[in-house]
Order: structure tokens, then sequence, then C-alpha cells
């Protein structure tokens, strides 16, 4: 994990770790994701890996939206890579077409041999 000048992205989840040497927190990793996804993903790695043991090394999760930093949970610093997949999984599906209504027939192929 290499670490570089405290620089969070707008909107997104910023992972960072503090240098004791520096005294002062150092940016991890930015995942710059919209306003939805952004909180959904966060919430879902606060659940599952916002699970600390005594000792391990750890790094702060932070939530974003337009600049502003909204939460944070701590995580275990070898949780990094579980976080990175779930942000490249995302999925924004209130953009998918039918979800939560009937769908726009007028989207639809039109069944063999109808006409429109």
């Amino acid at each position: 994990m290499n670490l570089t000048p405290y620089n969070p992205c707008r909107t997104g989840l910023h992972v960072c770790g503090f240098d004791p040497v520096m005294l002062r927190f150092l940016t991890a990793e930015n995942l710059p994701l919209p306003e939805p996804g952004a909180r959904h993903v966060w919430e879902t790695a606060r659940r599952s890996l916002g699970l600390v043991v005594v000792g391990e090394p750890v790094v702060v999760v932070d939530l974003w939206i337009d600049g502003r930093q909204i939460d944070h949970f701590v995580m275990e610093r070898h949780c990094l890579g579980d976080l990175l997949v779930l942000a490249e999984n995302y999925t924004d599906w209130s953009k998918a077409p039918f979800y939560g209504r009937e769908p726009d027939r007028r989207l639809l192929p039109a069944p063999q041999g109808a006409a429109r």
C-alpha cells in the first residue's frame, strides 16, 4: 500500500492511513463513485469489513459527498483488496430499465409477426 499526500476524492470513498513519523493522515486509495453508489458501497463495506482485531494495522475509510466528509469507519489494512472489489463491482441498479417499475412496452422488442 503506497501512501500519498492526503487528497480525498470529491464524491466517493477515500481510504487513508496514519503516518506515525509525520503524524498525519495520508491517502492510500481514492474510489470515485457517484453519490448513490458511494453511499451503498461504503455501507456495505462498513457492515462486512468494518471489524477490527486489536493490534492489526488499520486504515480509515471515509465517505465523501460533494467535497464533504460524511462519515468514516476503521478497517483492517489487509481488507483493502475486498473494498476495491466491492467498488469495482458496484452497479447503479436504479438506472436499470426495469428497476422498481413496469417495463416501458415501447422499449421492448415487438413479438415475432406483430405490428407496432
